[in-house]
């Protein structure tokens, strides 16, 4: 397994909060046989909104991705999938 940037994606959840939504979705990775390289969660409690970010390596087949995912999500869930690239920063 690489540690490059270039087979690096992150996926980008917000929907509403349900249980088992961190399980389902890196489980859907995992069957895609991707390999997590960071997750980060966040439960706005007040809103009952759900967010999660992770950064994964692997061949990815963003379509087959989506189409795994959107069925085990809450209805009208944002999902994006993107590719990992440096970041521009200004000091």
């Amino acid at each position: 397994m690489t540690n490059s940037k270039e087979n690096q994606e992150i996926l980008r959840v917000e929907c509403a909060d349900a249980k088992g939504l961190v399980h389902k979705i890196t489980g859907v990775l995992f069957k895609h046989d991707l390999n997590i390289v960071q997750n980060d969660e966040f439960v706005d409690h007040e809103n009952g909104r759900f967010f999660m970010r992770t950064e994964f390596s692997g061949r990815a087949e963003t379509k087959k991705i989506l189409d795994a995912l959107r069925p085990l999500l809450p209805k009208n869930a944002v999902v994006e999938l993107t590719k990992s690239r440096k970041k521009d920063i200004v000091i």
